[in-house]
């Protein structure tokens, strides 16, 4: 099987107290949408959940001038 890769924008909120039993969480977004719609509740849900939480921005989905993640298309996110 090939794996092809892309980079693409996000965002990340770090708990104050992790947990390291919890997996992160990543939130995608809806057609027509992007990351900046869950800006508000990153931090709340990390300090709920004691996870990272990411999200994610589809492909061209908003402006792609930073780029930090690497990301498996149709796979588990890499290099985070």
């Amino acid at each position: 099987m090939t794996q092809r890769v892309c980079r693409c924008y996000y965002k990340v909120a770090e708990p104050s107290a992790p947990d390291a039993s919890v997996p992160p969480l990543v939130l995608v977004h809806a057609w027509g949408m992007n990351s900046k719609h869950f800006e508000k509740n990153l931090k709340p849900i990390a300090e709920a959940t004691g996870a990272p939480v990411y999200a994610v921005d589809l492909r061209n989905a908003r402006s792609q001038t930073k780029l930090p993640l690497d990301m498996m298309v149709g796979g588990n996110l890499l290099h985070m």
